[in-house]
């Protein structure tokens, strides 16, 4: 019932007695008899009747009472003003003044601020002695991204580095130099540059890639791991406690904000030095630099849970006092934006101010309920947004600074949890502004500034989203359960989603060309975008989308070429009609009515990957069209020479996935991988292993010569020596291959080896299912019949049912299948081989279509 629970943000410690405490927990530890660092230590004599004064007069005061949450003036958003009346009152037990023992008491008086507020910062004498600071901080990541995103991360997926055995809270990514601070006290340097090469680049090849090299006469992009550079900690200088935030300045120095109030500037190489920036007596929450100016002085903001707002010059950081201090704010700051001429501020009372730096004062423009999560600029930083802890996202007008509540749209609730992220983003071509809004509800929604916050699409996503950011047409979410979403903009759709280990991405960037995820499990997780695009022999990966090209000059084709050009057409053509006679309709009836359109009459002027991708975008986008498939199968049987090694594996899960039998090119498939199995890396192999297995090709007629069957027997040699390139995906598509071998076929050779199959099992037990607004809705109709269902039930063989209901004595299993698990009305695949395999280890099920029950509930 605590509402910062809700909020999923690491923040800062909510009382001013513990500032070296867990950033984000919500609960108060006791009054430490060491006074925290920076403050100095006081008298022992103080100390002892603070103690005294706690142990005798303090326990009979009665605890403040328990509010209800739903206001912003009570719960948790209101703590630090319970803090400050018990220590009001302390002080006032001791007769002391509370401003000559306690730098908070003042904290929240703007007259105590130490810009002036008389004139301009560049006019006259000033106290602060520091030159006029350039407006706003580096540009945000605008522009056309890659197409390359589209298309997902080169090979391999994902480059690991194990930063810490601690949760990472902030990265900070500049160049090939990426930064994450963490729960260790220390920051990571981690170099970026050896992540990716491209025709003899500078990364370390492993032996995979050396064979590939090799064969194919050209270094293709090559597995290597971001190497560390520095560790930033040392015991005379750094943090004391968690690191909050991180910044890289303009010359390459790194700016970092931690729980024990420190602000420190590292140095950008050589061993690890640091000067210490003192002045907050609370957790620094968040930092933002100045746009680098030429012959300016660079500057930087911190905020603090202490209240206040410090300016600090980079010229001139060995003073280690702050340039100004701005203070209106009357709780704990949690965020923190400059833009151009843009200064605004949100504290844990969701409140939200603008800020003028050249004189010191703010402006109020107004507060949410309960804590203020997320603050973005838009535009040319005319315009702020904000959400909060209500679930609101609200639209403010900076150019009314002259009153209060100057808001251009209070926006309805957006989320039904609070708003964690905000990231404004201007599509490419012109294609308009977006606001997008990451949510506590497991959501990603897209706001139309101009449309008054308007919800243009939504998305769900797998769990809580602490990162967010967008790139060129897509939009990025990490999550809590370590999946990475990337999402197509404006239309919201998710083209695919990367694994990071299963720990919460609780940071990331995202550029063209690069992503890199800082996580909870210490690890910072680099994936590289468009280096083999580059080269031109990219695939696309299976479940994603192709990349658009832009067209190439090609030779003109010789007379062979001509004449096997026509006769392929004429040979497509053909077994196009004969496809469609055997369907008992015309070429362009049968088309038409399964969904081909004009394709299924012309496969024979296609080239083998465009009917690889013809099949595959059918499949991915759930579309029947079952005479198309056939024409493609008869056009591409005689072909599969012609497929590249991931080419393989994409036709042969394009017709696994459609759930469409097609024995005479998955045979081919078969027979091709295992001539070229050495060119097939792991996601390949058990990709095609898969496809069979839905399929059931090459089990019932493994005596014979067949490609499926001589697969089927060798896949498990090739795989153990590829196991470390099993990415989750792979190993529950591995797991479902051993049951349909093993248990469906009851045959034992071809396995991979035990320890290799323990792990598949564990991935594929660990795969998390969300349950729909169908599923409750069915599971209270079993619930009234009586039926004592149990939801979520894990089955032995590592497959979850929806229900598990008792009916007449026997355990019976209810599958609950919306509009994804189907093609029109035929299974899908995977929701076809998920059947067979619960049924044959003993299961009964029964499978209630999402169309059957809403014509039930409509009745």
């Amino acid at each position: 019932g605590v509402p910062a629970l809700s909020v999923g943000l690491p923040l800062g410690p909510p009382l001013r007695s513990y500032h070296r405490g867990h950033p984000g927990s919500p609960l108060a530890r006791p009054l430490s008899r060491r006074a925290p660092s920076p403050r100095p230590r006081p008298a022992r004599r103080l100390v002892s009747l603070r103690w005294r004064a706690q142990r005798t007069a303090m326990p009979g005061r009665p605890p403040p009472p328990r509010l209800p949450a739903a206001d912003a003036s009570t719960g948790m958003a209101a703590s630090h003003r319970h803090t400050d009346e018990y220590m009001a009152r302390f002080y006032a037990a001791l007769s002391l003044d509370a401003a000559d023992v306690d730098p908070h008491a003042l904290a929240h008086e703007p007259a105590f601020s130490t810009a002036p507020n008389a004139r301009p910062l560049g006019s006259g004498a000033r106290s602060t002695g520091v030159a006029d600071p350039p407006l706003g901080p580096p540009p945000l990541l605008s522009g056309s991204a890659a197409l390359a995103w589209l298309a997902g991360p080169d090979r391999p997926p994902v480059r690991a580095h194990d930063a810490s055995d601690r949760p990472l809270l902030c990265l900070s990514v500049s160049g090939d130099s990426a930064v994450a601070g963490g729960a260790d006290h220390s920051l990571h340097e981690v170099d970026l540059s050896g992540c990716w090469s491209e025709c003899g680049g500078p990364a370390r090849a492993d032996k995979a890639a050396g064979r590939a090299a090799d064969q194919g006469g050209v270094e293709p992009v090559v597995r290597a791991e971001p190497r560390r550079k520095r560790t930033l900690y040392t015991r005379s200088c750094g943090h004391s406690d968690w690191v909050t935030c991180a910044a890289h300045a303009a010359d390459g120095r790194v700016l970092s904000g931690g729980a024990d109030g420190k602000v420190c500037v590292w140095s950008a190489s050589g061993p690890a030095r640091a000067t210490t920036l003192l002045g907050h007596v609370g957790s620094v929450s968040c930092l933002a630099l100045s746009a680098p100016h030429t012959g300016a002085a660079q500057h930087a903001l911190s905020a603090s849970y202490d209240k206040s707002i410090r300016l600090w010059s980079l010229d001139r950081p060995a003073e280690a006092s702050s340039a100004a201090c701005l203070r209106g704010h009357r709780a704990p700051v949690l965020k923190l934006v400059w833009a151009a001429e843009l200064l605004a501020s949100a504290d844990r009372e969701g409140a939200v101010l603008l800020w003028d730096l050249r004189t010191g004062a703010h402006t109020p423009l107004g507060a949410h309920r309960g804590h203020a999560t997320a603050l973005a600029p838009l535009g040319d930083a005319a315009a702020l947004a904000s959400g909060g802890q209500d679930g609101r996202v609200c639209l403010w007008d900076c150019r009314q600074r002259g009153c209060s509540g100057g808001a251009a749209a209070a926006a309805p609730v957006h989320h039904s949890g609070a708003v964690s992220e905000l990231v404004p983003h201007s599509l490419p071509g012109g294609g308009g502004e977006l606001l997008l809004s990451a949510g506590a509800d497991k959501s990603l929604a897209l706001l139309e500034p101009r449309m008054g916050l308007a919800v243009v699409a939504r998305r769900e996503l797998s769990d809580f989203p602490y990162s967010l950011a967008a790139v060129g047409s897509v939009a990025v979410a990490g999550c809590g359960d370590g999946a990475v979403h990337v999402i197509e903009l404006p239309s919201a759709r998710r083209l695919y989603s990367l694994r990071t280990g299963g720990a919460a991405v609780r940071a990331m960037h995202a550029d063209p060309n690069r992503l890199v995820c800082a996580c909870d499990d210490g690890g910072v997780r680099a994936y590289t975008f468009g280096a083999a695009e580059r080269r031109g022999d990219v695939e696309p990966p299976l479940g994603v989308a192709p990349a658009a090209r832009a067209p190439t000059e090609a030779a003109p084709p010789s007379q062979a070429q001509q004449y096997a050009q026509k006769k392929r057409l004429a040979l497509g053509r053909a077994a196009a009609l004969r496809a469609a006679r055997a369907a008992g309709a015309g070429v362009g009836a049968a088309a038409s009515a399964a969904g081909g359109g004009e394709a299924a009459p012309r496969v024979g002027e296609f080239s083998s990957q465009g009917l690889s991708m013809t099949a595959w975008a059918y499949a991915a986008s759930g579309r029947p069209a079952p005479a198309l498939f056939d024409s493609i199968a008869g056009e591409l049987a005689p072909r599969v020479g012609e497929f590249s090694p991931q080419g393989l594996s994409t036709a042969a899960w394009a017709f696994a996935t459609a759930n469409h039998t097609a024995p005479s090119l998955l045979d081919a498939v078969a027979a091709q991988a295992v001539a070229r199995h050495a060119e097939l890396d792991a996601r390949c192999l058990t990709a095609t292993a898969w496809s069979l297995a839905v399929l059931d090709m090459g089990g019932n007629g493994e005596r014979g010569t067949g490609g499926a069957a001589r697969f089927a027997r060798r896949f498990g040699g090739w795989l153990d020596s590829r196991a470390a390139e099993l990415s989750h995906e792979s190993l529950c598509q591995l797991h479902q291959w051993r049951l349909w071998r093993a248990e469906e076929r009851r045959r034992s050779d071809g396995l991979p080896s035990a320890p290799l199959l323990a792990q598949a099992a564990a991935a594929f037990g660990a795969t998390r299912t969300r349950q729909s607004e169908i599923q409750s809705s069915v599971g209270e109709a079993l619930a009234a019949l009586d039926t004592w269902p149990e939801e979520e039930v894990r089955l032995p063989c590592g497959y979850t049912l929806d229900w598990l209901v008792q009916w007449r004595g026997v355990s019976l299993g209810v599958e609950v299948d919306g509009p994804r698990h189907f093609l029109g009305r035929r299974p899908s695949g995977a929701t076809a081989l998920k059947r067979r395999q619960v049924r044959a280890f003993g299961t009964p099920l029964v499978s209630i279509p999402y169309w059957e029950w809403d014509g039930l509930r409509d009745g």
